[in-house]
């Protein structure tokens, strides 16, 4: 029982073996290196594991450093799919609020000119925002309406005043 000229430490693996019947594994600690060590009962003449144990180990050192790089590759896959999917958000986004930035556009140059006879864009695609569009222009075709209406009747009160003060001041 040895490796590399060093002696096992599976004395509790052997009896156990031996006692149980059966195999097992172990993770031990020998000169400074972990191994794992397996031990198997040997069947015998004398009857079941009459013969004693065969106990085998290896260094778990390649598997250590093979699980240190699958952590640090999956540590780093996901933040490169963080990043990609942080990227792939912010570009469907900009598509996705571009018709809103031109009706927010739109609306406030005609906020700033006060000429409600413009009308914001449509967009093309026939959802929300096109919804939204749609109801805003029918919003300044009343409010248009609504000012031609005012205009009219400002115009209609002031000449319908005017024939009476041009009367009274004739008279007077």
């Amino acid at each position: 029982l040895s490796l590399g000229g060093r002696v096992l430490p599976a004395d509790p693996l052997v009896d156990r073996a031996i006692a149980a019947n059966r195999s097992g594994f172990a993770s031990v600690e020998s000169g400074g290196q972990r191994l794992r060590v397996y031990s198997a009962p040997l069947a015998d003449v004398g009857g079941p594991a009459g013969g004693g144990a065969v106990v085998v180990a290896a260094s778990t050192h390649d598997l250590e450093e093979t699980l240190a790089s699958l952590h640090l590759f999956v540590v780093g896959a996901g933040l490169a799919a963080a990043a990609l999917g942080a990227l792939a958000v912010a570009l469907l986004m900009g598509h996705a609020l571009r018709p809103l930035r031109r009706l927010a556009g739109a609306a406030a140059e005609i906020e700033r000119t006060g000429d409600a006879s413009r009308r914001l864009p449509e967009p093309a695609a026939r959802d929300e925002v096109g919804e939204l569009a749609t109801t805003l222009n029918e919003m300044l075709a009343s409010l248009e309406r609504a000012r031609d209406v005012e205009r009219r009747f400002l115009a209609d009160a002031s000449h319908e005043l005017r024939t009476p003060l041009t009367a009274l001041l004739g008279n007077v």
